[in-house]
């Protein structure tokens, strides 16, 4: 929740360079602790055989790769990213298991040329809180889908009800110095939390029908595994990492400790389990 950027040129060098290699290395924990999102995403967009779907922060692909085994070989889903690292992964893992009707393209959804011909259905799994113009960049998206055509997205409520995300934070604060987390508003995995606002950013870029579906499942951090693999999913992988890279051994063993011990009560004997609540949101491209 540290640290993100606040305008798109710095979102992209931030997520094509480490933070994207970051990310890659760690994908297949990153997917199983936000599996139950990318059903619950694709569930909801209700992709149909023969559709053409669009997904937007792709990542890897795993969104992309659901979205496709809805579709089947008649249709087609196109993964955007801004991410080279995860982009390059998912076309690796794409040819590995011969999904031939994905397509993976680097480009910012804010600004990219519309898809032609439209998609039916737009998908994210947390990749739209990031934009510095919301507004403009459901816009954009909107050109890529169809009139009458869908839009389904998971993005995270508010911090406080997360403390998945915000425990480890809190543990470590008083021995790192962090950058102040981004304001409620600016880009950064919160900025939607506020349901009246996303509902007013979609309606002004040319989406109707929003609704917001709950969600409450737990997560288990870095998916199911060791406490010490949670630990060092968090310390590596998370918002934590940046701050803890120019710190001296003793307080990187320090935070870890700290971490070590947050987690200890929540192992449940298949991982560091959390509540936490996001929503899937869900629009219709207005006529």
């Amino acid at each position: 929740m540290a640290g993100f950027p606040d305008n798109n040129a710095e979102m992209i060098a931030y997520w094509d360079g480490e933070r994207g290699e970051a990310w890659a290395e760690r994908s297949d924990q990153y997917d199983s602790q936000l599996e139950i999102y990318c059903l619950h995403v694709v569930s909801a967009a209700a992709p149909q055989p023969g559709e053409t779907v669009l997904d937007i922060g792709c990542g890897a692909g795993a969104t992309t790769f659901a979205a496709s085994q809805a579709v089947g070989s008649a249709g087609k889903v196109v993964g955007v990213d801004i991410s080279g690292p995860l982009l390059a992964l998912a076309t690796q893992r794409a040819q590995h298991d011969s999904y031939t009707h994905v397509q993976f393209v680097n480009a910012d959804a804010q600004t990219m040329a519309p898809l032609d011909p439209p998609a039916d259905v737009a998908i994210s799994r947390f990749g739209v809180m990031f934009f510095d113009d919301p507004v403009a960049a459901f816009t954009n998206i909107a050109r890529s889908v169809r009139a009458d055509g869908r839009l389904s997205f998971a993005c995270w409520a508010g911090v406080e009800l997360n403390e998945w995300m915000l425990g480890p934070i809190l543990a470590v604060a008083d021995i790192i110095d962090l950058p102040a987390p981004p304001g409620p508003e600016a880009p950064g995995p919160f900025s939607f939390a506020d349901q009246a606002r996303v509902e007013s950013i979609l309606e002004q870029a040319g989406w109707e029908n929003v609704t917001f579906e709950e969600i409450t499942d737990s997560v288990y951090v870095g998916g199911p595994g060791t406490l010490d693999e949670a630990v060092e999913f968090v310390l590596s992988s998370s918002a934590l990492a940046d701050g803890l890279k120019e710190q001296v051994d003793a307080k990187r063993e320090e935070a870890r400790a700290r971490i070590l011990d947050l987690f200890a009560n929540q192992h449940d004997g298949v991982g560091v389990r959390y509540p936490a609540h996001a929503r899937i949101v869900h629009a219709v491209k207005a006529d």
